[in-house]
C-alpha cells in the first residue's frame, strides 16, 4: 500500500520521530517516494523542523542502501541544524546512522565516537531515545574486533539502557530480540553455553509477531548457533531455513551473510557433505560472498575439499580462482580500512609522517602479495600473514589510550613470538633519559625504571643512539652482551633477546625489547613478522603518547576557559548593575523596557510605568553628609526593587535620587496601591531628615498607565510619568500622581 504525504503534512515533531521513521523501516520500497513528496511540499520550505525531519528519513534510506558517499554530507548537515534547532533526538538519530554507516567500512574509532556522543548527548539532555542502541552498536564493534569481555560488558549496558526506558518506547520488542540474539553467538564461540537457554526463553517470552523481519531473522540466527554448539545439527539447520525466510530475496548481501555462517559451522563441527550439500554447492552460483572474510575462506576450503574429492576438475580451477580473488580482495580491503581508521588518527593529533609510514608499509605488503601471486605453492601463507599484521596493527592504531594500546601490543606479541620478558621505553629528550611505560617479568607488570642517554653500559642507550635492530641468540655468551646493563632479576635467565628502536618518521621515540628463557628461539619469521609490525606499533605508541599530552593541554585549557567565562559572566552582570545601589542601571532598564513594551503589545496587556524621587535630598545631604545619602538610596533601592520584583515588574536607578520602574498587567487601581506601598515602606524605614516636613525621608511617585499601547511609544510613557512625579512633588510631596497615557 502506497504511503500517502497527507498523513504526514500535519504531523508535529514528537508525532513525525515516533510515525515517520518508524514507517518507512517498515516499508522501505515506498519510502523513497514517500520522501520525494514530502520533499515537494511546502511546509518542507517553510518549516525548518519538518524539513530536519524529512531530511532524517532520506538519510535513513540512504543508510538502508548502504548509499555512505551521499549518507555523510547529509547526515552532517542535518546535525548542524538539528543542534541550532535543539531537536537533540534527531542529532542523536543522525549520529547513528552516520556511525552504523563508519562501522561498515571498519572505521570503528570514528564509529566509536558517534555512538559514544549519542549517550553524552542523551544523558545531558535527560531522554533516552537511541542510548540503548548506541551501547549496543559498542558492544558490535568489540565482536568484530573479538574483545568479547567488553562486548558483552555493553551488551549488558544496552539491555539496562533499553530496560530502563520502559516498555511503551518505539521498536522495543525489536530491540530486545536483536540484543539478547546478537548475544548469543559470541557465548557460543566462548563456550559460555550454561548463560544461553535463560536469553532463550526471555526471547520466546515476547511478543514476535510485531518485530521487526531483520530482528526475527537474527532471533533465529542465533537458535542456528545454539543448536550447532549443543550437537543438534537437523534445528540448526531447520533455523537456518527459517531465517532465510525473513529476509528479502534482492538484499544478496544479507543472504549471502547468512549462507556463508551456516556454511561455514557446518564445516567447523566436521558435519558429512551431504547434510549440507544443497547450501555448499550453491556458494559457487551465490550473487554475493558474506561480509567477513574469515568465514568465506572457510567456506571456499570446504568447497574446494569437496571438489577435489570428487575430482571435478572444472569446478575445482574455478573455485580456486575465486578463492585467490577473495584473498587478494581482503589484502585491499585491509588496506582500505586501515586508512579508514588511520585516518581519524590522522584528524586529531599526527601529521603526515605517520600516513607516509602506513603508505610505505602498504607498499611492502602489496610487493609481498605480488610476490606471492608468482608462486602459488606459498600464496596462502603469505596472505595469512598480511591478514595477521593488517588486523593487529588495526588494532593497535584503533586505541588512543596508552594503557590499552601497551596491553594490545604484549598481548599481540606473546601469541606470536616467544616472550618471557618484554619491555618498551620512551625517549624523553628534555631530560636526556629513557623511561620504561611497561615492564612485564612472565606476564607480571614490574616497577618503572630510567636510563640515562649516557649510560655507556645499556643496550637499551646503545640501541637508541644507533637506531637499529640488535639480536643477540644467546646473551650469556655474546661478547657484546658482557658486562652490559640488562632487565634481569635472577628468576628468569634470558638467552636470546632482540632490542628495537621504534621511529615515527625520522624520529625514534623509543625502544622496544623482548627476551626469552631459551637460545636460538628467534627464528626468521619471528623476525619478519616483528619488522612488519614494528611501524603500527611505534605509530600506535606514538598516538597513545600524544593523546595523553593533548588529553592534560585541553584539560588545562578547558580550566581556564571555565574560569574566563565565569569573569566574563560576573563582568556582564557589573555591567547591568548600578555599582552603588546594585539595582538594574538606567542603561540596562532602557533595554529591558522596550523587550517589556513588545510583550505588552502582544499580549494586550496594561502598561505601568513608574518614577520614583527622594523627597529634600539635598538637604539630607547637607546635613548627613554624602556617606549616610549613599547608605539612603541603598535601602530606598531595595524597597523599590522589592516591591516590583514582587509584582514581576522592572527597577533600575535613573540617576541621583531617581528611581524608575515599570510593570505589565497591572489595573489602573494596582498600579496606585502599588505605588503607595513603596512610598509608604520608604516612609516606614524612618530615617531622620531634620528641617523637612514631616521630619524622614519620604518619596514621591509619578504613574504612567496605558491600555491600548498599539501606537505608544516608550519616550511618551517615561515623559508622562515624569510630569506625574514633577506634580506630586509640587503639591506637598510623599505622594503618589497617576495617568492615563490618553489623559491631558
Amino acid at each position: 500500500m502506497q504511503m500517502d504525504k497527507e498523513k504526514y503534512l500535519p504531523m508535529t515533531s514528537e508525532e513525525l520521530y515516533e510515525h515517520l521513521i518508524s514507517d518507512i523501516l517498515a516499508n522501505v520500497s515506498d519510502g523513497w517516494c514517500l520522501v520525494n513528496d514530502l520533499t515537494a511540499a511546502d511546509r518542507y520550505q517553510s518549516d525548518y523542523e519538518f524539513r530536519a525531519f524529512i531530511d532524517t528519513a532520506k538519510a535513513l534510506i540512504f543508510s538502508l542502501r548502504r548509499d555512505h558517499a551521499s549518507l555523510f554530507p547529509l547526515c552532517n548537515n542535518i546535525i548542524e541544524r538539528a543542534t541550532a534547532l535543539t531537536l537533540w533526538k534527531l542529532v542523536a538519530m543522525n549520529l547513528n546512522l552516520m556511525g552504523g554507516a563508519y562501522f561498515l567500512v571498519d572505521a570503528f574509532e570514528r564509529a566509536l565516537s558517534c555512538f559514544q556522543n549519542i549517550i553524552k548527548i542523551e544523558a545531558e539532555h535527560n531522554f533516552l531515545a537511541i542510548t540503548s542502541i548506541a551501547y549496543h552498536n559498542i558492544a558490535l564493534i568489540y565482536m568484530k574486533l573479538e574483545a568479547h569481555d567488553k562486548a558483552h560488558e555493553y551488551f549488558d549496558l544496552a539491555l539496562k539502557s533499553l530496560e530502563s526506558g520502559g516498555t511503551n518506547q518505539p521498536r522495543y520488542t525489536s530491540k530486545l530480540i536483536a540484543y539478547l540474539s546478537n548475544l548469543i553467538p559470541p557465548l557460543c564461540q566462548d563456550n559460555r553455553m550454561d548463560e544461553i537457554p535463560p536469553l532463550l526463553a526471555r526471547i520466546n517470552a515476547l511478543d514476535m509477531d510485531t518485530a521487526h523481519p531483520a530482528m526475527m531473522c537474527s532471533y533465529h540466527v542465533a537458535n542456528m548457533y545454539y543448536a550447532f554448539y549443543t550437537g543438534k545439527y537437523e534445528t540448526a539447520k531447520k533455523s537456518y531455513q527459517t531465517a532465510k525466510t525473513y529476509l528479502l530475496e534482492d538484499d544478496t548481501i544479507l543472504n549471502a551473510d547468512l549462507l556463508f555462517t551456516y556454511v561455514s559451522l557446518c564445516g567447523s563441527f566436521k558435519l558429512s557433505y551431504e547434510f549440507y550439500i544443497d547450501e555448499l554447492l550453491s556458494i559457487s552460483t551465490a550473487l554475493k560472498i558474506s561480509r567477513y572474510t574469515s568465514t568465506n575462506l572457510q567456506v571456499y576450503k570446504q568447497l574446494l575439499k569437496y571438489y577435489e574429492l570428487t575430482g571435478n576438475t572444472e569446478q575445482l580451477e574455478k573455485s580456486t580462482k575465486k578463492y585467490i580473488e577473495i584473498l587478494e580482495q581482503h589484502v585491499r580491503d585491509i588496506r582500505t580500512n586501515q586508512l579508514n581508521s588511520l585516518q581519524v588518527v590522522h584528524d586529531l593529533l599526527i601529521k603526515h609522517e605517520d600516513l607516509m609510514e602506513i603508505t610505505s608499509k602498504n607498499n611492502e605488503l602489496k610487493l609481498i602479495a605480488e610476490e606471492a601471486n608468482r608462486h602459488k605453492n606459498a600464496l596462502e601463507e603469505a596472505y595469512q600473514r598480511i591478514e595477521i599484521i593488517n588486523e593487529l596493527g588495526q588494532k593497535m592504531t584503533s586505541s588512543l589510550k596508552l594503557n590499552e594500546v601497551i596491553d594490545l601490543i604484549y598481548r599481540n606479541l606473546k601469541k606470536n613470538v616467544p616472550v618471557t620478558n618484554f619491555a618498551l621505553m620512551v625517549v624523553e629528550p628534555e631530560e636526556q633519559m629513557l623511561r620504561t611505560v611497561a615492564y612485564y617479568e612472565n606476564d607480571h607488570l614490574q616497577p618503572e625504571f630510567c636510563l640515562s642517554l649516557d649510560n655507556p653500559n645499556s643496550i637499551f642507550v646503545e640501541c637508541y643512539k644507533q637506531n637499529k635492530l640488535i639480536l643477540s641468540d644467546n646473551i650469556q655468551t655474546d661478547e657484546r652482551f658482557t658486562s652490559r646493563q640488562l632487565i634481569q632479576n635472577g628468576k628468569n635467565l634470558i638467552h636470546s633477546a632482540i632490542y628495537m628502536p621504534l621511529n615515527v618518521g625520522t624520529q625514534i621515540i623509543g625502544i622496544c625489547t623482548i627476551q626469552d628463557q631459551k637460545a636460538h628461539v628467534y627464528t626468521s619469521k619471528h623476525l619478519l613478522f616483528l619488522k612488519q609490525i614494528l611501524p603500527y606499533l611505534a605509530i600506535s605508541l606514538n598516538n597513545a603518547i600524544r593523546s595523553r599530552k593533548l588529553e592534560y593541554e585541553i584539560r588545562s585549557h578547558l580550566k581556564t576557559q571555565v574560569k574566563l567565562e565565569k569573569a566574563n559572566h560576573r563582568l556582564e552582570l557589573l555591567s547591568t548593575l548600578d555599582s552603588l545601589t546594585q539595582i538594574s542601571s538606567r542603561r540596562d532598564f532602557d533595554t529591558k523596557i522596550v523587550n517589556l513594551l513588545s510583550a505588552a503589545r502582544k499580549q494586550q496587556k496594561n502598561l505601568s510605568v513608574f518614577m520614583f524621587d527622594i523627597d529634600n535630598f539635598k538637604i539630607y545631604n547637607d546635613t548627613y553628609g554624602h556617606l549616610e545619602g549613599d547608605v539612603v538610596l541603598k535601602k530606598v533601592a531595595q524597597v523599590i526593587r522589592r516591591n516590583l520584583d514582587t509584582a514581576g515588574g522592572l527597577s533600575a536607578r535613573f540617576g541621583g535620587e531617581e528611581f524608575i520602574g515599570a510593570c505589565i498587567g497591572l489595573s489602573m487601581a494596582e498600579s496606585r496601591q502599588l505605588a503607595n506601598q513603596i512610598r509608604q515602606d520608604v516612609y516606614n524605614l524612618q530615617i531622620k531628615n531634620t528641617g523637612t516636613t514631616p521630619g524622614l525621608v519620604t518619596l514621591s511617585c509619578g504613574v504612567a498607565f496605558a491600555e491600548k499601547l498599539a501606537l505608544v511609544q516608550k519616550s511618551e510613557l517615561m515623559r508622562l510619568a515624569d510630569t506625574c512625579l514633577y506634580q506630586a512633588k509640587n503639591t506637598g510631596k510623599n505622594k503618589v500622581i497617576i495617568k492615563k497615557i490618553n489623559e491631558k
